[in-house]
C-alpha cells in the first residue's frame, strides 16, 4: 500500500474485513484491567481480544 493510499484511508487497510456494528458494555475497572493485560499478552488491541474471546465462547456453546 502506498503512502497516499494510507493517507486517503486514514491508515485503514481495505483488505481487512471492515467492522460495521458497535457494542457498548460497562465493566468494572478491575475487569477492564484484566482484559487489557490479557490483550497485551496476546499482542492484540483490547477490542480485538474481546472479539476473539467472544467468538471462542460462541463456538464452544
Amino acid at each position: 500500500m502506498t503512502y497516499e493510499e494510507i493517507q486517503n484511508n486514514n491508515g485503514r487497510n481495505d483488505r481487512k474485513m471492515q467492522k460495521t456494528d458497535n457494542i457498548y458494555i460497562r465493566v468494572t475497572p478491575e475487569l477492564k484491567q484484566q482484559l487489557q493485560k490479557a490483550a497485551e499478552a496476546d499482542n492484540r488491541t483490547l477490542s480485538s481480544y474481546i472479539e476473539t474471546v467472544l467468538k471462542r465462547a460462541l463456538s464452544q456453546s
